[in-house]
């Protein structure tokens, strides 16, 4: 069977940017996909040329015949593509080329980001929804720069339901109306409602407009997707403040905050709602009254505001922060030291240091064990007596017990920090 990684979502590894049409051995579509033969073609089977501009090629460094994928544009600094796409590629927009200095594989899927080494600016960027849930009939766009000429193309395709993208993550499974898909186009969008929902994975393909595909769905990602684009909580001077990346401010879902678990305002397609909003450079920074010990959570909410508010646990949580707990983790020559807020310090809790899962001093109502205390205006900083490194795992947390208890896990923990050094 030959597979490709084509115009919409085909076979996983068609971004190798062969000029032959070339043939996967090994890969492992969906079932759905698999059922249908593939054949290999060089061209892009119906669809239209199209000119939205942030849909974007990417090749691997040194060009050459190296492998090619497409990506999302979706601010000026992040691009979305496919995670079996190269990691170490260049940018391709109209007259520029700028190389990717970070990727980043999400934990669910096949999904990546790409950031680039300096921004740009694209005239318009698009909508992203990461709250789709696939349903059979709903009717969507596909764009690709595929080979032979890399043209940005687009093509009219159906959902048919939910399956499994090429790393095994939740996709969404189409089929062709107008157009199908061809090497190349990995990592290219998937919109539904003028929405993008998914990132071209894998798939087969056959002699015809219809050809089946399966995309990345990005509400598997969600927090992922959006922590390129939603800064952490903080407190300043009795106000929390969050920096949103101001392309994804625009084009906002429904993003709703909670402190200690009730409303507090919302941000919806470039508006905010009971919350203050600043624009500062290329970010929008809302925020509204807290004060040190709150717990904030920011999650992703259907429907549009007034049409309800949930509870946090119920929605797509991108972030839970206890207000000026632990602002930093770091390695200081061979220790773990971290800068707590002060109330955490002198609180009647056990905020216990684990290094690799293992148990390395607390802090316990203003005491200190197995840990150095350094105290300073409006801050404690603290350092483990247990040696570290580079490429540890550092968690602090909150757990019930005895101070001094070595037996505490970081499994009974609410988490304030979990960092890799």
């Amino acid at each position: 069977m030959q597979m490709q990684s084509g115009r919409t979502a085909l076979a996983a590894l068609v971004c190798l940017g062969l000029s032959a049409p070339p043939v996967f051995a090994g890969i492992a579509p969906s079932a759905d996909v698999q059922a249908h033969g593939a054949a290999s073609t060089p061209f892009i089977l119906g669809g239209n040329l199209s000119d939205v501009p942030w849909t974007v090629r990417i090749g691997a460094q040194g060009g050459g015949g190296g492998a090619t994928c497409s990506a999302v544009a979706i601010s000026p600094n992040w691009l979305i593509t496919a995670a079996h796409c190269p990691s170490v590629v260049t940018a391709y927009f109209p007259g520029r080329s700028i190389h990717a200095d970070r990727a980043i594989d999400s934990p669910t899927g096949d999904i990546k980001l790409l950031h680039l080494s300096e921004p740009y600016r694209l005239a318009a960027y698009p909508r992203v929804d990461l709250a789709y849930a696939p349903r059979a009939g709903d009717r969507g766009t596909i764009h690709g720069l595929g080979r032979p000429h890399y043209e940005l193309r687009e093509a009219t395709v159906n959902v048919l339901g939910e399956s499994q993208d090429y790393h095994r993550g939740p996709g969404i499974l189409l089929e062709g109306v107008s157009g199908s898909v061809q090497s190349g186009d990995s990592g290219g969008p998937l919109l539904i409602d003028g929405k993008v929902v998914g990132i071209a994975s894998t798939g087969s393909h056959v002699e015809a407009i219809n050809g089946k595909g399966v995309y990345g769905n990005l509400a598997a990602s969600a927090a992922f997707v959006a922590s390129a684009m939603i800064g952490a909580p903080t407190l300043k001077q009795g106000n929390l403040n969050v920096a949103i990346d101001g392309e994804f401010f625009k084009s906002s879902p429904r993003l709703m905050f909670w402190i200690n678990g009730q409303y507090s305002g919302e941000v919806f397609d470039g508006r905010a709602y009971y919350l203050h909003a600043d624009a500062t450079g290329n970010d929008v920074t809302v925020s509204t009254s807290a004060q040190a010990g709150d717990h904030v959570q920011v999650g992703i909410v259907q429907g549009v505001p007034g049409d309800g508010v949930p509870p946090p646990a119920s929605t797509t949580l991108l972030s839970s922060t206890i207000l000026d707990a632990v602002r930093n983790v770091k390695l200081h020559v061979d220790r773990v030291q971290a800068t707590l807020g002060p109330w955490l310090v002198n609180a009647n809790e056990r905020v216990v240091f684990w290094i690799n899962g293992q148990y390395a001093g607390e802090t316990h109502g203003g005491s200190f064990h197995q840990l150095y205390s350094i105290v300073t205006p409006g801050a404690v900083t603290v350092s483990t007596d247990v040696p570290a490194k580079s490429g540890d795992k550092v968690v602090i947390g909150i757990v019930p017990g005895t101070p001094g208890d070595a037996s505490a896990h970081p499994s009974s923990a609410k988490v304030l920090a979990d960092v890799v050094l």
